[in-house]
């Protein structure tokens, strides 16, 4: 059994990889957040099927797939520029959880799911919409257990289940001049987060700021904005209730201690100087994260509620029969 959860990130081993220099730029932090921010609100109306009620028959929509074909060419990009946690012993792991998370439906035929790590301090946590999940070390190294570690990729694959990539983009259409506006200010504000990181001696958080920010230079659009978008802002509120509330059910359905896994967000805001230190990322920030933890509190009492009504139920009708 694979148990990295009392490792720091310092003791993994990683494959280094070359990464271009930036200028420094203006500090753009809270430009960024405005846009994304205004940028998540707007998407979060668009409805598509999720996959899994598609069933094994499933096909990407058409500009769906060029959408899946960007994330890879993102992909692509991302891995040329950061470093990544090697083993296969943690690949097997997180294979099998995926595979108990996702055995009631036909997920796994219709994506590409694998767990890739980042060396890099920061509680973070991304993925692609063909199935692709991106987790930092740093998160790893926080989580205590299977259920917390579940709890996170579960979360992840009900953002790619339920197709919340493609519903973004499909409302951001109709939104003119949201690429440029979002990929500027995010150039800005990552090389400034990355600079930063560099002051700090931060080498691998450097490595992955350093590559969004690399990505936007280079394509000025789509290229890293993926990945941007989910660390930074997530989806916005409707989407991320929606995620965690399903990811939880999902986690049950699995047979995970649902109670055990809700302490994550606890454990994160344990270290509320050390979250600082992040910037703006969606698992460092501390509202957002005690949102998501009253958030999850409140479905383990319904969820319990709703344990003892069934019980109940359970007992008259045997009571009935006798």
């Amino acid at each position: 059994m694979f148990s990295a959860f009392d490792h720091r990130p310092d003791d993994l081993r990683t494959v280094r990889r070359p990464v271009a220099r930036s200028a420094r730029p203006i500090d753009a932090r809270l430009w960024l957040l405005g846009i994304v921010g205004c940028f998540s609100l707007s998407c979060a109306s668009t409805n598509l099927p999720s996959i899994s009620s598609l069933g094994p028959d499933f096909e990407p929509l058409p500009a769906e797939e060029e959408l899946w074909d960007e994330a890879r060419s993102e992909e692509r990009t991302l891995q040329e520029h950061v470093e990544f946690y090697d083993d296969p012993e943690f690949a097997e792991y997180s294979d099998a959880i995926l595979a108990r998370l996702t055995s009631s439906d036909s997920l796994h035929h219709a994506l590409d799911l694998q767990v890739y790590l980042i060396q890099d301090d920061a509680p973070n946590v991304f993925s692609y919409p063909h199935g692709p999940i991106y987790l930092h070390t740093g998160l790893l190294s926080r989580l205590e257990g299977e259920d917390q570690l579940a709890a996170v990729l579960a979360h992840e694959l009900v953002h790619i289940e339920d197709r919340d990539a493609f519903r973004q983009l499909r409302q951001a259409k109709n939104t003119r001049g949201r690429s440029i506006a979002f990929g500027v200010a995010a150039t800005a504000a990552l090389i400034a987060l990355d600079l930063d990181a560099i002051d700090d001696g931060d080498w691998h958080r450097h490595l992955f700021l350093e590559a969004l920010a690399h990505g936007f230079l280079v394509a000025g659009d789509e290229i890293l904005t993926l990945a941007a978008q989910e660390s930074i802002a997530g989806y916005g509120d409707q989407i991320e209730a929606a995620a965690d509330r399903r990811a939880f059910e999902r986690l049950d359905r699995a047979g995970y201690d649902v109670e055990g896994a809700a302490l994550l967000f606890d454990r994160l805001l344990e270290e509320p100087e050390e979250l600082d230190e992040f910037g703006p990322l969606f698992y460092a920030d501390r509202g957002e994260l005690e949102v998501r933890r009253d958030r999850v509190r409140l479905w383990l009492d319904q969820r319990a509620e709703q344990l003892v009504l069934e019980g109940e139920t359970m007992s008259l009708a045997e009571a009935a029969t006798h």
